[in-house]
């Protein structure tokens, strides 16, 4: 007899949700409704189930409910139980994920001879290719010094993934085009039964490491996953992964300390910081007496995570409280009409400037033309353009994210404040504004910090040791 399909709800109707969606049904399960905290969207139908709010969704008193939320797990769950739906019901979309692509694995039918194991040595998993944004930064230094030890790598994308430079092409696989989440987690299931043995470096749960760890034993696979940050779904999901994952690294201590108390084995978890290559002596200048104070930012330019709204909003103050400046943005995203529009509506043109993203490489030079680096994302990993910009002797003016207090002492070599406190960074650029000659202190200190983190020899042993061919996959 034909066992009967399992039917879902899912709370969330959005990205994430989709993806829960996509593999849900792909394994043969019925979504019965969807649940969403915005009232907006009540009504609406997505992958023939309807939205419905909290109050009013068709409870069946038994169904799972996925919570497709990211960073709200806890809060989300405590409301729910609130309600009256039994704890033992709510599941973490992580481990939905998982428990899914396992199954898609199971049911995957046997594949030809695999590729040689040492064809390739590492993949790193990219999926969107190189937009512009740290963990890309963090994997083209990682590719670039893994390839200079002798390693053959690869990136593995999506089809439609940002292309590389002209120089990388060669380096990267693209995975057959497909309609769905599931479909890309299946293809990368299949691109696996080829390449047996071979390490994968993932940095977030997404459809390619996803169906690495479902076919970790199947395909003898060394999966080490990188923290990027420390937000709860980031880690709980690691830990979920705990099993399929041989070394866990943090670029962080904070990211470190949270993968511990998640349950992750110590002997499993490594810190590291990305090495800096710059300059050994800081010879530059900074903007003194009635000289505007030149104050930049440079990544992407988005509203979640980076909040780039709070830096208009700084413009803002900074245009109130009449002090000479100029604000320089040095990136791309889906923020920059808005900064445009920005910066025209309040005639700004003569002093806040958007510039297009520059090689890394070249970042040293944009670095040295200015005083003050701002950060107002509300989570990072480790900042690398703020490390970048200290070593440069660039002051930083940031948000207390993961890695704040690691690279910064308030008030020595910069200042951290509060997420989301406009006044409280208002108040710090216009103490530097007032006493220029903080800015060369500062900066030299800043310099001094950073230059320590320069050190590739320690950088290369760790990943040699986490590579090292002979270790054993569990």
């Amino acid at each position: 007899m034909e066992q009967a399909k399992e039917q879902i709800f899912i709370y969330g109707a959005g990205k994430i949700g989709g993806q829960a969606a996509s593999l849900a049904l792909a394994t043969g399960r019925q979504l019965i409704a969807w649940m969403d905290a915005n009232p907006a969207h009540a009504g609406e139908e997505r992958c023939g189930a309807a939205i419905y709010g909290l109050e009013d969704f068709p409870d069946d008193h038994v169904s799972r409910i996925i919570v497709a939320v990211a960073n709200a797990y806890e809060s989300i769950r405590q409301t729910l139980v609130e309600h009256g739906i039994a704890a033992g019901r709510i599941v973490r979309y992580g481990a939905f994920l998982f428990e899914t692509a396992q199954e898609m694995a199971a049911s995957l039918p046997e594949a030809g001879d695999a590729v040689p194991a040492d064809t390739v040595d590492v993949y790193i998993s990219l999926p969107l290719g190189f937009i512009l944004g740290g963990v890309e930064a963090f994997c083209m230094e990682l590719y670039q010094r893994l390839t200079g030890m002798g390693f053959s790598v690869k990136f593995l994308c999506l089809s439609d993934a940002e292309k590389p430079p002209a120089s990388l092409q060669p380096d990267m696989i693209f995975l057959p085009e497909g309609a769905s989440f599931a479909v890309h987690v299946r293809e990368a299931m299949k691109f696996f039964q080829q390449h047996h043995g071979a390490a994968i470096i993932m940095n977030w749960l997404e459809e390619i490491s996803l169906a690495a760890a479902a076919m970790q034993q199947r395909c003898r696979l060394r999966i080490l996953s990188i923290m990027h940050s420390d937000v709860e779904d980031v880690y709980r999901n690691n830990a979920m992964l705990a099993s399929c994952i041989q070394s866990f690294i943090g670029v962080s201590d904070a990211a470190c300390r949270h993968l511990a108390e998640a349950g992750i084995d110590p002997a499993k978890i490594h810190s590291v910081t990305l090495p800096l290559a710059g300059t050994g002596t800081l010879v530059r200048s900074y903007a003194q007496g009635d000289a505007p104070l030149r104050i930049g930012y440079a990544g992407r330019i988005v509203k979640r995570p980076k909040r780039i709204d709070l830096q208009l909003e700084l413009i803002r103050r900074l245009e109130a409280a009449g002090i000479p400046y100029e604000y320089h943005f040095m990136g791309s995203g889906t923020y920059e009409d808005e900064v445009r529009v920005f910066i025209g509506r309040e005639n700004l043109g003569s002093h806040v400037f958007l510039h297009p993203p520059c090689a890394r490489m070249n970042i040293g030079t944009f670095w040295q033309q200015i005083d003050v680096c701002i950060s107002t994302s509300i989570w990072e990993g480790r900042g690398i353009s703020i490390l970048e910009a200290m070593m440069w002797g660039t002051v930083p003016i940031i948000t207390e994210t993961a890695g704040a207090h690691q690279d910064i002492e308030d008030g020595r070599d910069g200042y951290i404040v509060p997420i989301g406190d406009v006044d409280a960074m208002t108040e710090r650029v216009l103490e530097l504004a007032q006493h220029r000659n903080r800015l060369p202190v500062m900066g030299g200190n800043a310099h001094d910090r950073v230059r320590k983190y320069g050190n590739f020899e320690v950088f290369d042993a760790l990943w040699r040791r986490l590579l090292d061919g002979a270790a054993e996959i569990s």
